[in-house]
């Protein structure tokens, strides 16, 4: 399991990197897009929603997108609106894991992969569950998840 652990480690590092590239640059959309969401109209809700869909590659500050929303929409639509796009996204972080399997098979030996599959059956809901209020540990967990047999 040690060389599919390095490569969740490698994923999460990815993770991380950007988060502080995209500070140390001042990224002002991927820093603090709340000011471009407040007015509750639809291009508020295709960026706030475009942002948490690219959650899983991008450096984005899902939680203050998600409180922004529920200022703009109401708590109910906000809700809907940042659970859905969030849940969607964290398809999406699957989907590039699934895709990438192949090439984690080329990485992580068949036994070690079995394991990894039977910790993600194990506690693979959880997991997911518990890490969406974690910034870098949500996105590595959707993709890594996505390189098991999981499904959707």
């Amino acid at each position: 399991m040690k060389r599919f652990w390095i490569v969740a480690a490698a994923i999460a590092t990815f993770a991380l990197v950007s988060f502080l590239l995209v500070e140390a640059l001042g990224i002002s959309l991927l820093v603090d897009p709340s000011t471009r969401i407040q007015d509750g109209d639809m291009g508020a809700a295709l960026l706030g929603g475009g942002l948490l869909l690219a959650d899983v590659l991008l450096p984005i500050p899902s939680s203050v997108i998600m409180i922004a929303h529920g200022a703009a929409f109401g708590i109910a639509r906000g809700t809907l609106l940042s659970l859905t796009t969030s849940v969607s996204g964290a398809m999406i972080g699957w989907y590039i894991g699934h895709r990438g399997s192949a090439l984690l098979g080329r990485i992580v030996s068949p036994a070690e992969q079995e394991n990894a599959a039977l910790l993600i059956h194990r506690w693979g809901m959880t997991a997911i569950l518990i890490s969406r209020f974690l910034p870098v540990v949500a996105e590595t967990v959707a993709v890594m998840s996505g390189t098991t047999d999981l499904g959707w």
